[in-house]
């Protein structure tokens, strides 16, 4: 599964989650927001990032994989009539 963040700060989060043997597995990756020019503070902070998270697969509660893997159905209501 992936899902996407973008932080108050504009840069944004991609997020691969994964389950196997009941162990729930996170991996990130950061990126300037899509803009013809991006600020440079954006890029030094994405690029920041990534090297602090390149080749590392982070193990996440199972809690945490379940509230960031619900389909958009269980997060909307129907509208009332």
């Amino acid at each position: 599964t992936r899902v996407i963040y973008t932080t108050f700060g504009g840069v944004v989060l991609e997020l691969e989650l994964a389950a196997r043997d009941e162990k729930y597995w996170m991996k990130a990756a950061a990126a300037s927001p899509p803009a013809a020019e991006p600020a440079p503070q954006l890029l030094d902070e994405a690029a920041a990032l990534n090297r602090r998270l390149a080749g590392w697969a982070f193990a996440i509660p199972k809690y945490k994989y379940d509230q960031m893997t619900k389909p958009l159905d269980d997060l909307l209501e129907p509208l009332a009539e």
